[in-house]
């Protein structure tokens, strides 16, 4: 299951199944459709009662939990850092916030 992945497997579904597929996979801590999808297709063609099985299924879900946080932390990390630059540009080119609201609010006023 870790090594390279080379074939490609389509199969269309609704708008609602979309849905439903993108808040299982944040349910479940799955890091996209396609990692759910695998995942489920690989607990039904697994023989149930081989501990070996229920071991790897163990494991390999306790990976993707692990998978989806990092790239839960790493789209954080990266908004952060967007937020963090657009906030430096604005200070760098005198445009704080409050000073913008300050000057709108007295054109308002003179006008």
């Amino acid at each position: 299951m870790l090594g390279p992945r080379k074939r490609v497997v389509y199969f269309r579904v609704s708008e609602d199944e979309f849905q439903q597929f993108q808040r299982m996979c944040e349910s479940v801590g799955a890091r996209s459709i396609s990692d759910l999808t695998r995942s489920a297709i690989h607990r039904m063609i697994q023989p149930l009662g081989d501990p070996s099985t229920q071991a790897a299924n163990g494991s390999t879900q306790k990976l993707m939990v692990l998978e989806t946080a990092v790239g839960n932390l790493d789209r954080k990390v990266q908004q952060l850092t967007d937020f963090m630059r657009s906030r430096d540009l604005n200070e760098t080119r005198g445009e704080r916030l409050p000073d913008r609201l300050d000057s709108l609010d007295m054109k308002v006023s003179n006008t």
